[in-house]
C-alpha cells in the first residue's frame, strides 16, 4: 500500500507468530476472576486526568488533524486537552524523549492518586512499522527514526516498573499502520492498562484523515454520538466493539494487557449505573480451557451464575468438553471477549452479529417431528 493511503511504511509482512505461553491453561481462581472482571458494569470514579498527544515533526500523516479529534474525544468526558509533544528532527534520541514525557506524566498522576484514582492517556498518530522480533515501531515520514513501542508499553506493563495496586488506569491509543503488534498477553492485576489499536491483523494498514475517516476521527465521531444518545458510561472495550461492527474495512482492536476489566468513562453528570446500555454491537464466541475437571454441581452454579448476569452482556456457556483440561465454549459481547483474551488458552472461534441460533430453531421444531436428512 502507497504512503499516500496509508499510515505503513512496509508495503507487506506476514503476521506474526503467538508469542509463547509458560501456562497454556488458565487454574480455576484464574477462570473464575477473570470472568467476574470482564463482565462487571461498574465503572470507576476518576477524580483527575493526564494526557499526552505524541507525533513527529517530520509528519506526512496529518497527525495535526487526528489531535484535534483526540481533544474532542476528551473533551466528550469533561477531560482536559492533552500536552503535545512534537518529536523533532533534531532528536538523537527519540524514544527517551517519549519515554521521559510518558513517565513524568504517569509519576504526576501517581502523586495525585492518594486524592482519587487517575486516568492517563497516551495517543500516538503517525507511521508505524515492523521492527525485529515483530515488534511495532513508531517511525517518521522519511523512516530515519524509529521508537520501539515495548519501551512504550512496558514501563506501564511489566512487573517492577511501577505498582499494581496503583490507583491510575492507562488507555494507550495508537493510530498507526501493525499497531496491533502491541496487543500481546495479560496478566490480572488491580489497576488496568488499555490499548485501542487502528488495526487488526487482517488488514493491517491505517487511514489517513482526509482521505479517509482515520481511527482518532471514528473514536471521536461515535463518542460525540453516544453521548448526543443519552448513555452514561462507555467503557474501551464496548467503544472498540461498536467500531469494528461499522467497520468494514479496516477493523480496530484492543487490548488490556494489563488488568482484565477495560476502562469505563462516564459522561459529564452522567449517574454511572443508572441508564443501561443496549445489546450488544459485536458478539463473540470463544473457548477457555481450565487445569481440572468440574462436577456436575459445580457447573450448574456456574450457569446459574451466568443467567443472573444482565442481558446486556448476553455471556451464555454454549458447551462444556471434557479433553486432558476442561474446555468451555462461551457466547457474548466481544467487549466480554476482548478483556480475556490474551489469557492463557483464551482462543476467538467466531466474530458474529447474532446469538445463537440452534435455541430458537429447536423452538420452533414441533416436538416428536420426524428427523429429515439434510438438503443435498
Amino acid at each position: 500500500m502507497s504512503h499516500s493511503h496509508s499510515r505503513s511504511q512496509s508495503s507487506s509482512h506476514s503476521q506474526p507468530p503467538p508469542q509463547p505461553q509458560s501456562q497454556t491453561q488458565l487454574t480455576e481462581t484464574q477462570f473464575r476472576h477473570s470472568l467476574e472482571k470482564a463482565v462487571d458494569q461498574h465503572g470507576k470514579v476518576y477524580s483527575k486526568s493526564f494526557a499526552l498527544h505524541v507525533r513527529w515533526e517530520e509528519d506526512n500523516t496529518e497527525a495535526q488533524r487526528d489531535c484535534d479529534n483526540f481533544r474532542d474525544f476528551l473533551a466528550a468526558f469533561g477531560f482536559p486537552a492533552p500536552v503535545i509533544l512534537t518529536l523533532e528532527k533534531k532528536d538523537l534520541a527519540p524514544g527517551w524523549t517519549l519515554q521521559e514525557k510518558a513517565t513524568k506524566m504517569f509519576l504526576a498522576a501517581l502523586n495525585y492518586s492518594p486524592q482519587g484514582r487517575c486516568i492517563c492517556f497516551i495517543h500516538y498518530t503517525g507511521h508505524g512499522t515492523v521492527g525485529p522480533h515483530d515488534n511495532l515501531f513508531f517511525t517518521s515520514a522519511s523512516g530515519n527514526k524509529t521508537i520501539n513501542t515495548n519501551l512504550l508499553i512496558d514501563q506501564f506493563v511489566a512487573e517492577g516498573m511501577f505498582s499494581y495496586d496503583a490507583l491510575v488506569d492507562v488507555v494507550i491509543v495508537l493510530d498507526c499502520c501493525y499497531s496491533y503488534l502491541a496487543t500481546k498477553s495479560t496478566k490480572p492485576v488491580k489497576r488496568s492498562v488499555d490499548i485501542l489499536a487502528a488495526v487488526d491483523a487482517n488488514a493491517p494498514g491505517a487511514f489517513i484523515p482526509g482521505q479517509r475517516i482515520s481511527f482518532s476521527a471514528k473514536l471521536a465521531t461515535n463518542i460525540a454520538q453516544l453521548k448526543e444518545m443519552g448513555r452514561e458510561t462507555i467503557d474501551m472495550a464496548e467503544l472498540i466493539a461498536i467500531l469494528r461492527a461499522e467497520s468494514p474495512q479496516r477493523k480496530p482492536t484492543h487490548v488490556v494487557p494489563l488488568g482484565v476489566t477495560s476502562a469505563r468513562l462516564p459522561f459529564p453528570g452522567s449517574t454511572p449505573g443508572l441508564r443501561p446500555s443496549g445489546p450488544p454491537a459485536l458478539r463473540a464466541v470463544f473457548g477457555i480451557e481450565v487445569d481440572r475437571d468440574f462436577s456436575d454441581q459445580e457447573l450448574r452454579n456456574l450457569m446459574g451464575w451466568l443467567r443472573s448476569l444482565s442481558p446486556n452482556v448476553g455471556l451464555t456457556l454454549d458447551g462444556v468438553y471434557k479433553t486432558s483440561s476442561t474446555g468451555f465454549v462461551f457466547q457474548g459481547s466481544y467487549a466480554v471477549y476482548s478483556q480475556l483474551k490474551g489469557l492463557p488458552s483464551v482462543k476467538l472461534l467466531y466474530e458474529c452479529s447474532t446469538p445463537n441460533l440452534l435455541p430458537s430453531v429447536r423452538a420452533g421444531t414441533p416436538s416428536g417431528s420426524p428427523a429429515r436428512a439434510p438438503s443435498q
